[in-house]
């Protein structure tokens, strides 16, 4: 018997009927620690698969993306996720460096915002 976490939303990414990614979308108090915003919805494990990795996979559904929430969580008006610094894809995605940075265990990532 599993339980289901009410702050955790999974999400599959299609393209052409095909499963191609994956993301959770948190809400809640347990992500206090990325924003004050208390409408603020975290993106954690976003995943393409590695063979639809550069067919414009993510970008598309990034595109995608603000719309998807405002219409399945219209409380939501900030979308935050934690990257690497290398990582510039989501720069690109309109998602912005405010220069918040908190320690994870993989080190310090960018915390970057969404409006």
């Amino acid at each position: 018997m599993s339980v289901r976490d009410p702050y955790r939303h999974p999400v599959v990414i299609l393209y052409r009927d095909t499963t191609v990614g994956f993301f959770v979308l948190h809400e809640g108090k347990n992500i206090a620690s990325f924003t004050n915003n208390r409408n603020t919805m975290l993106i954690r494990a976003f995943s393409v698969n590695l063979i639809h990795q550069g067919k414009r996979c993510t970008k598309r559904a990034f595109h995608l993306l603000t719309a998807f929430v405002m219409k399945h969580f219209p409380n939501i008006n900030e979308i935050v996720l934690a990257v690497n610094e290398t990582n510039k894809l989501y720069e690109k995605s309109r998602f912005q460096d405010k220069g918040i940075r908190r320690m994870e265990k993989i080190g310090l990532p960018l915390i970057l915002q969404r409006y």
